[in-house]
């Protein structure tokens, strides 16, 4: 089975952008969110994190990185 990030508590999303910059650093190792799989889209108490999954999202530093535990990584 294969592994993937998912947004199960996106209610929680506070818009930081914290897991855009570490999606970025993790394929591209430098901060360009133009190339982070993780998208923040929204305005403060509605925010909608959009999840490019052509391309490896199962890491674990995503849902670390997150102050609100908006992520986890399931099985498909």
């Amino acid at each position: 089975m294969s592994k993937i990030l998912t947004v199960p508590k996106e209610e929680r999303c506070i818009g930081c952008g914290l897991c855009a910059v570490k999606s970025s650093l993790l394929l591209g190792k430098t901060i360009d969110l133009s190339k982070s799989f993780i998208k923040i889209i929204g305005k403060p108490g509605k925010y909608r994190v959009v999840i490019d999954y052509g391309t490896k999202t199962d890491f674990k530093e995503i849902v670390d990185v997150c102050p609100r535990g908006c992520f986890l990584i399931e099985e498909v």
